[in-house]
C-alpha cells in the first residue's frame, strides 16, 4: 500500500515538474523577453523618445525626448547625456542623481520611439529615403530596403558617409566585389546617421 502511494505521489510530482520546466522554457523563449534583451542592448540616439519613471513617485513619470545634442532633462536629475548609452546605463545614471533626494530609488527607463535610429539611402536606388532601423543592418540590407540599385547605378563606387567626432568619413563599398563573395569586410554594419550614397 505504501509503495502504491509513493508511486502515485512520484508520478504526480513528475507531472508537476514537467509542466514547470515546459512553462519556464516557453517564458524564457517568449518574444517579450527577447524584445527586452534587444532593448537592453539598444544604444540611445538623438530624437529617441524615452519613458522614465520612478517607483511610487507619480510626479516622476514622463516621456523624455533626447535632444539633438544627445542630452535629456529630468526632474531631480537635471541635465545628463543620454545618446551613446544603453538603456541600462542611462537608468543607472538617473538613479545615481535621484538618490540624493529619494533613498534607494527604483528607476525604470523604456524606449517608446526610436526615431533617432535612422539611416539614409540616396542616389540611384529604387526607393531613396530615410529608414528607421531597430536591429543589425549592413550595407547590402540597406540597399535591399531601398529597393535595390537602378540599372544605371555605378556599382563599384558606392560610398558610406559617416560623421564621427564632427569629422565626415567616406567608406568605400564595391557592390560588384561583395556580390561575388569578395572583400566582404566592406559590408559593414551601419550606424544611426550613416548615409549610403549610390552614384
Amino acid at each position: 500500500m505504501r509503495f502504491r502511494l509513493f508511486a502515485g505521489y512520484s508520478a504526480r510530482l513528475g507531472m508537476v515538474l514537467g509542466c514547470a520546466i515546459i512553462a519556464f522554457v516557453c517564458v524564457a523563449g517568449s518574444p517579450a523577453l527577447l524584445a527586452a534583451d534587444a532593448e537592453s542592448d539598444y544604444v540611445i540616439q538623438p530624437g529617441d523618445v524615452l519613458l522614465v519613471s520612478v517607483w511610487r513617485e507619480p510626479d516622476l513619470q514622463q516621456p523624455v525626448l533626447v535632444r539633438p545634442d544627445g542630452g535629456i532633462s529630468f526632474p531631480l536629475a537635471g541635465d545628463l547625456q543620454a545618446a551613446g548609452k544603453t538603456i541600462a546605463q542611462l537608468t543607472q545614471d538617473l538613479a545615481s542623481k535621484i538618490v540624493k533626494y529619494i533613498p534607494s530609488p527604483v528607476v525604470t527607463v523604456t524606449l517608446q520611439e526610436n526615431l533617432g535610429n535612422r539611416i539614409y539611402v540616396t542616389g540611384k536606388v529604387a526607393k531613396p529615403g530615410v529608414y528607421l532601423i531597430n536591429q543589425y543592418v549592413d550595407v547590402l540590407q540597406a540597399l535591399s530596403m531601398a529597393g535595390g540599385l537602378t540599372p544605371f547605378a555605378d556599382r563599384d563606387s558606392i560610398k558610406i558617409l559617416r560623421r564621427e567626432g564632427g569629422v565626415e568619413k567616406v567608406l568605400p563599398f564595391n557592390y560588384k566585389q561583395v556580390e561575388k563573395g569578395r572583400e566582404l569586410e566592406q559590408n559593414i554594419r551601419l550606424r544611426p546617421g550613416d548615409t549610403v550614397l549610390v552614384p
